[in-house]
């Protein structure tokens, strides 16, 4: 980046510590137009239209992105994400496998994967999925959760129990808590 590109940078974060998004927005835009590698800042700017409630923006931002840096597994999961977010899980298996063919046992896009897989009605292939993210981050929470709903749906009572048990050892927030305990009673009975 050079110094026009930093000091737009330095703009940006202090917008977005102000809360002006718009403004940080643009500032991120002229950045990523003087470098459209720059990944911090396409990045950021990506997430700032997640802010904004634009998705549809951060998926090109995204897109955009992931052609020039093809590699960035932290972009390629961020614009799986969003695509996950905008109901396009087929759209969303191009950056999971890619991100998959350079970090195979990357939990975070496992857990993407399993997320597709899910939304796609493959239950089957989304709890191998979830299940395989989890032996590489038995600790996130959030997938035990997922994990349970698959099971559950797939009709596993014994493995839906077992994943809210790992969830709830997992610390949920207070909602998320009873919810947990109210399916693990259900499963129980």
């Amino acid at each position: 980046m050079d110094n026009r590109g930093e000091e737009l940078f330095d703009d940006a974060l202090d917008a977005l510590d102000e809360g002006a998004l718009v403004k940080a927005c643009r500032l991120l835009e002229q950045v990523v137009a003087l470098d459209p590698t720059d990944v911090e800042a396409a990045n950021l700017l990506a997430r700032t239209y997640r802010d904004r409630e634009q998705p549809e923006v951060a998926e090109r931002t995204l897109a955009r992105l992931c052609e020039v840096v093809v590699d960035d597994v932290p972009s390629l999961i961020e614009l799986a994400d969003v695509r996950l977010a905008l109901g396009d899980p087929r759209g969303a298996s191009v950056p999971i496998r890619r991100a998959l063919m350079l970090q195979p046992n990357n939990a975070e896009v496992l857990s993407l994967l399993g997320n597709a897989f899910q939304d796609l009605g493959h239950r089957d292939e989304a709890a191998r999925a979830y299940q395989a993210s989890l032996d590489s981050n038995p600790f996130a929470g959030e997938v035990w959760y997922n994990l349970a709903l698959v099971h559950d749906q797939r009709g596993d009572t014994m493995a839906a129990a077992q994943a809210w048990r790992s969830f709830l050892s997992c610390g949920p927030d207070d909602e998320d808590r009873a919810f947990a305990l109210a399916e693990l009673a259900r499963l129980e009975s």
